[in-house]
């Protein structure tokens, strides 16, 4: 049996279609399981930001597992993101040893502002608080 070029732009285009649908349906089942993969309600996503118009920082962070970091050297803006535990007491501290220029720095916790200081002219800014 021969096939025509109509015959076969009509089964190709039948098989995008199918494939489409099947894509569509993967999308959806993946999605659907997704949302029932609950978050541990003991953990918070935890952002480190720094911002401002000083050039050369030092910075230092509480880690996931609740402890100081190393302090090093990093350029703004800078930010981090964290799993931590409720109840751990986090800290991010900046320093600016030029003492020039503006200094901010933000936690926030699931992404809403928590906790802030800013400064200007000044070598330190720092945040902190306990994980609600």
């Amino acid at each position: 049996m021969t096939v025509n070029a109509s015959q076969r732009r009509n089964q190709n285009i039948q098989n995008y279609v199918v494939l489409g649908l099947v894509a569509v349906v993967f999308l959806g089942l993946f999605y659907a399981a997704k949302n029932f993969v609950r978050k541990d309600p003991n953990v918070r996503s935890i952002t480190y930001r720094l911002s401002g118009s000083a050039t050369t920082i030092v910075v230092a962070y509480t880690d996931a597992d609740g402890k100081s970091t190393k302090p090093v050297d990093a350029m703004l803006p800078w930010k981090k993101t964290l799993q931590i535990p409720r109840s751990t007491t986090v800290i991010l501290t900046a320093t600016n040893p030029t003492q020039s220029g503006t200094l901010k720095c933000q936690i926030l916790i699931d992404g809403k502002e928590w906790k802030k200081d800013e400064t200007i002219k000044s070598d330190r800014v720092s945040c902190a608080g306990i994980v609600p």
